[in-house]
């Protein structure tokens, strides 16, 4: 399973991009770390505990 991070830049066009993911089959996840945004997305559904464990991963990071 691949799994992909995005920070997008313009706030605005977030809806946008979640609406073209989901139209290619893909999972999206939204997650608000220290005041920015992230955009998880992955071929499959992420469980749970993937999920949290990918943001403490970028917690960690930031």
């Amino acid at each position: 399973m691949k799994v992909y991070i995005i920070r997008p830049k313009d706030y605005f066009k977030v809806n946008s991009y979640i609406y073209n993911f989901k139209k290619q089959g893909k999972n999206c996840y939204t997650k608000h770390i220290n005041k920015e945004l992230y955009l998880i997305v992955s071929d499959n559904a992420i469980e749970r505990n993937q999920l949290n464990s990918i943001i403490k991963e970028l917690e960690l990071h930031e």
